[in-house]
Formats: structure tokens, sequence, C-alpha cells
């Protein structure tokens, strides 16, 4: 019966060790699926409207090296087809990935400066489909200014997002430490546990064994085989 209890002793203690693990693990997954849900996307989802945005502005600053209407109209159908991809990347963000207040600010704010972004070089296109070459370098300055505003912003929200992520892996450290030393704690404790008993039983056997062997040698001694 001893013995049944050092081994129960024993499942016991690994048991407690594999329930404090798991809790712990499953912590983790869940910081590491919130996460998942919302940061990872988010920086994904600014980093397609930033490579829109890119592309946007590329063709605003080749407007200025086009010498032909059919240049110009060529340019114009690419520059507005990647505004689109631009926009409804945006609403997508602004849809799905704000969730505080703070992200409203900053989405707000983004799409400020690219809508004012958009719109100068919208006019920088119907400026050079008149022949305004001027007017295009002269608006191109404005627009310069304001495409620098809107990869600001983009580059801000991606940081925040970034953040978040790094907060969220800091934590994850924490609860991998936490479990390493609760599990060290543990598996301790069931050693410890282990020795204990093991000593009792091994008293208690040897207690046993020097009764008989006592009464052995009295019996021996003493020739009373009536006892």
């Amino acid at each position: 019966s001893k013995l049944v209890l050092l081994c129960s002793a024993s499942i016991v203690s690994m048991l407690l060790t594999m329930v404090i693990v798991n809790q712990t693990s499953s912590k983790s997954q869940k910081n590491i699926e919130s996460m998942s849900v919302n940061a990872i996307p988010s920086v994904e989802s600014m980093g397609k409207i930033r490579d829109h945005f890119s592309i946007v502005r590329a063709s605003s600053i080749r407007l200025g090296m086009m010498d032909t209407q059919n240049e110009i109209e060529s340019l114009e159908k690419d520059f507005l087809k990647e505004v689109d991809l631009l926009f409804k990347e945006l609403d997508f963000y602004e849809k799905n990935l704000v969730y505080t207040d703070e992200e409203k600010k900053q989405t707000e704010k983004l799409r400020m400066n690219v809508d004012a972004f958009v719109s100068e070089s919208t006019m920088l296109f119907v400026e050079a489909k008149k022949g305004n070459m001027k007017e295009v370098h002269d608006l191109r300055k404005y627009s310069s200014k304001k495409a620098v505003n809107a990869i600001d912003a983009i580059n801000n929200n991606i940081e925040s997002n970034l953040k978040i992520l790094y907060a969220a892996k800091d934590e994850i450290s924490a609860d991998v430490s936490i479990s390493r030393t609760l599990t060290n704690i543990s598996l301790s404790a069931s050693i410890i546990l282990q020795i204990i008993l093991s000593i009792w039983i091994f008293k208690s056997i040897t207690k046993s064994i020097s009764a008989m062997r006592n009464g052995l040698l009295e019996l021996a001694n003493n020739h009373d085989f009536t006892r």
C-alpha cells in the first residue's frame, strides 16, 4: 500500500506539472491568436496601401517626362487604375481592421492626406493634357508635400501595429518564462515529495524487519517456541 502511495504521489505531481504547462501554453496561444487577428492583417493591409500609393506617386512623377498626348493618356489610365486599387484597400482597412478610437483617428488622417495627394495628382493630368507643362511642374511641388504627409501617415500606422506585435511577443516570452519557472517548481516539489515518501517507506520497512529480526533472535536465545 505504501508503494502504491508513492506511485500515486508521483503520478499526481506529474499531472499537476502537465496542467500548469498546458494552462500557460493555452494563454500564450490565445495571445498569438489575438495578435494574428488584429495587428498582423493590419500591417499586411497597410503594406498594400503603401505599395499602391507608391505607384500612384510614381505616375505623377513620370508625368513630367511624357511628351505626347498618347503617353499622357496611357499613364493616366494606369494612374486611375492604381488609385482605384488604393482606395479599395483603404476602404477594406477602414471597414475591417480599425478597432480603437486611436486607430480611427490615424485612418482619418491617412485618408485625408491620400485624398489631398490624389486630387492634386489628378489636376496634374488635367493640366498636362492641356499642354501646360509649366503648371504641371509647379503643382507637383505642392503634391510632393502632400505625398510626404501621406507616406508619414502610412508609416505611423504600420509602426503602431508593429508595436502591438512586439508587445504581444514580449508577453508571450513572459508567459514562457513563467511556465518554465512553474514547471521547475512543480518538478522540484515532486522530487522532494518522492524522496520524503521513499525515506518514510524505507524506515517503515526497516522498522518491520528490525522487529522481526529481534523477535527471531529472542526466540533463538530463549529456545521458547511457544511464543
